[in-house]
């Protein structure tokens, strides 16, 4: 996974950024910043990763949404459900479904409450 190390530094130093990108990737970009000048942190996550080895935990309480550029719904769905336990403070995940797209957003509360809303 690159850009964890660079939000963990920031997480550590007291900042918070606007948001967190994450971008499920085939490959590494060539180019990566991992904070941009938009206070938004970007991670990617490559096909090779290991799911199981991400420390997902600095998201918590974070804005959040998760991208794939793979085509694997399977793996998408994994990678949020895994940021899902962490409770950041939004998720948001576009999954492709029949030609639809699915907006999943879970918000901070004691309970947290989720709404999905289908464009």
């Amino acid at each position: 996974m690159t850009g964890l190390s660079e939000l963990i530094a920031l997480r550590r130093s007291g900042l918070k950024p606007a948001a967190v990108f994450i971008d499920i990737v085939s490959s590494r970009a060539a180019i990566f910043a991992p904070i941009g000048d938009n206070g938004i942190a970007y991670l990617e996550i490559e096909a090779s990763d290991c799911l199981a080895s991400i420390d997902f935990r600095p998201l918590v309480g974070l804005n959040v949404a998760i991208f794939d550029n793979t085509g694997n719904d399977r793996r998408h769905r994994q990678v949020a459900a895994l940021v899902r336990a962490v409770e950041p403070a939004r998720l948001v995940v576009p999954i492709a479904a029949g030609g639809t797209w699915a907006v999943h957003c879970r918000h901070a509360g004691n309970p947290p409450t989720e709404s999905k809303v289908t464009l």
